[in-house]
């Protein structure tokens, strides 16, 4: 009887190892990705550190790690020069506001639509394709943080939104 005793406590302890090995498995395949981050090799990608605040087309260069390598104007968007209360979505029909009346390179409403940051208070914009004139573009740089490594996987994500 003890023998039998031994063998079930043996079975036993295996299932409950066994159950640990699975437990342990889940907890890191499904929770080890919360715990991990990735690092953004891009300083201020949300566009809001400034050297004075943007509030017309063509102050891209008030960013302060942001640069144009060309001779096109990116142009960056914010609310840091607002006076006025922003504009707010009409609760009726749903509409967003007129953009005809907006203020420049303001944020959410300006010359070139409507749109708020994803994150901060800024966004930047560019002309990748131009139709009246094909030879024109405009780009932005930035220094990374760090060097690229060769032979390391990197992942680029943005949020893009088109211009009316």
């Amino acid at each position: 009887m003890l023998a039998k005793n031994n063998k079930a406590n043996h079975h036993s302890r295996e299932g409950g190892n066994l159950t640990m090995r699975c437990l342990s498995l889940f907890l890191l395949v499904y929770l080890l990705p919360y715990f991990t981050t990735a690092q953004n090799l891009i300083p201020d990608s949300s566009f809001n550190h400034y050297k004075g605040c943007p509030s017309e087309f063509n102050q891209f260069y008030l960013l302060q790690h942001w640069y144009r390598p060309t001779e096109g104007t990116p142009d960056v968007f914010s609310n840091c020069n607002v006076t006025a209360t922003p504009p707010v979505e009409d609760k009726k029909t749903k509409k967003e506001p007129n953009p005809e009346s907006s203020q420049k390179a303001e944020v959410p409403v300006n010359d070139i639509g409507f749109q708020y940051p994803h994150t901060g208070n800024s966004y930047s914009g560019l002309a990748a394709y131009a139709s009246i004139n094909k030879e024109y573009a405009e780009y932005m740089c930035v220094k990374l943080i760090e060097p690229l490594k060769k032979g390391v996987k990197y992942r680029l994500g943005m949020f893009v939104s088109l211009s009316r």
